[in-house]
């Protein structure tokens, strides 16, 4: 399994920049994991948009799904141009008003997925977990073997959480707040990510839905010293290889 890093912007993205959207490849399966603001864009930096086989939808708030109507008409202008002849397969929690608005005639087809959900895309194992944000949410952990890749999506620090991390080789975490503010609910700070990583135990942890003001670096810093980085557009993570590179 590779990992992309395509967008970790959270709430919006700054120039040239996208939200929530990271690239995972294995063999011939090309699939994403959100598809915020931006990401249309700087997704073709890594790949045609024809090669991308699903994308998952974690949650609808809009740095994380809000590119998706526009890939979808992407598909439905090249399946009309007999460019490509295959559906976008979009994989979303079933509720309105946007999960029948996840299906478009010739362009894309929606799959329903929510907490204990386990699927199979390729030779990977996607499993679901509902995470405690302000609307409804889902994490999600994909194994290959011994590699597993756990994506927090938005959410609470959660026992359920702790144990659904626990081992993975990569932990692709939301890291929103420099600092907890009470008055913020649904996401974490460095604080809860720090309890996070010590408690599950990944091999590499990449911070994610990066607030768009003051100094990131200072997340780390406020972090113990973990093996941990920020999770910037064209971060690269072989699992099988244990490398990280950047593509910038």
């Amino acid at each position: 399994m590779k990992l992309t890093i395509v967008g970790s912007r959270g709430a919006y993205p700054l120039e040239g920049e996208a939200t929530s959207c990271y690239l995972i490849q294995d063999n011939d399966t090309n699939i994403v994991l959100d598809f915020g603001a931006g990401s249309l864009a700087k997704i073709q930096q890594f790949i045609a948009l024809e090669q991308i086989d699903a994308v998952l939808i974690t949650h609808y708030h809009p740095d994380h799904f809000s590119d998706i109507f526009c890939l979808q008409h992407a598909f439905l202008i090249k399946n009309q141009l007999g460019e490509i002849d295959k559906k976008l397969r979009i994989y979303a929690p079933n509720h309105e008003p946007y999960f029948s608005q996840m299906t478009l005639e010739m362009s894309s087809e929606s799959i329903p997925i929510k907490g204990q959900t386990v699927i199979k895309l390729g030779d990977m194992t996607l499993e679901f977990l509902e995470t405690k944000h302000i609307i409804y949410s889902l994490a999600i952990k994909l194994t290959k073997g011994d590699k597993s890749i756990v994506y927090t999506s938005d959410t609470e620090l959660t026992d359920e959480l702790i144990e659904f991390s626990k081992g993975c080789h990569v932990l692709l975490c939301e890291c929103s707040l420099y600092q907890p503010i009470p008055e913020i609910k649904g996401h974490m700070s460095t604080l809860e990510v720090e309890k996070l990583i010590e408690l599950s135990g990944p091999r590499m942890t990449l911070l994610t839905h990066l607030p768009p003001y003051g100094r990131n670096e200072l997340l780390l810093e406020n972090i113990k010293p973990y093996p941990i980085a920020l999770a910037s557009a064209g971060v690269f993570i072989d699992c099988h290889e244990a490398c990280e590179h950047s593509n910038d």
